[in-house]
């Protein structure tokens, strides 16, 4: 993708450019929306028929395959703003990955101290398996408790940095 002002393009050859933007738009549209499906959102209509482009490589996109993002920067200043704004694009995306991840985790986390069951966490029942008293394992229980919750301090806090 270009910006129009940057390449002197004019008459055929800016409409041509426009139309290659367009359909670099539409399909950074269709692999959100794909993202979107992955991750489990309902209802998420892929606009594939917004372009040629889309509609060209839907069996590619919409199939059992994997996306690679591959960005062109370039050193030199006059293209400073370009870089920067193809950067801040990769860096939204793997942030959005991690807060995602943060925010499915606390959910986890928040559903194991609402239960109080310490087994599905990936902890395992302690009085079963190694024949510990009451107290001890009333004792570790409250540990893991505090753990947990200090794990969903910790990733509140990651989240609320990255909102920043």
């Amino acid at each position: 993708s270009e910006r129009a002002d940057s390449t002197g393009a004019t008459g055929d050859r800016l409409k041509e450019g426009a139309n290659i933007n367009k359909s670099l738009s539409a399909l950074g549209n269709v692999i959100s929306a794909l993202a979107d499906l992955s991750t489990g959102k309902k209802k998420v209509m892929v606009p594939y028929r917004d372009s040629v482009l889309t509609k060209l490589l839907q069996n590619a996109l919409g199939g059992n395959s994997k996306t690679v993002m591959i960005a062109a920067l370039s050193p030199a200043d006059i293209n400073y703003d370009e870089t920067l704004s193809t950067l801040a694009l990769l860096n939204e995306n793997l942030m959005d990955k991690l807060l995602r991840e943060l925010q499915m985790e606390n959910e986890r986390l928040k559903k194991v101290l609402d239960s109080g069951d310490l087994s599905s966490a990936g902890f395992p029942q302690q009085q079963q398996q190694t024949g510990m008293s009451k107290e001890d394992v009333e004792k570790m229980r409250k540990e893991l408790e505090e753990e947990i919750r200090a794990q969903l301090m910790s990733n509140s806090e990651l989240h609320a940095a990255e909102q920043l």
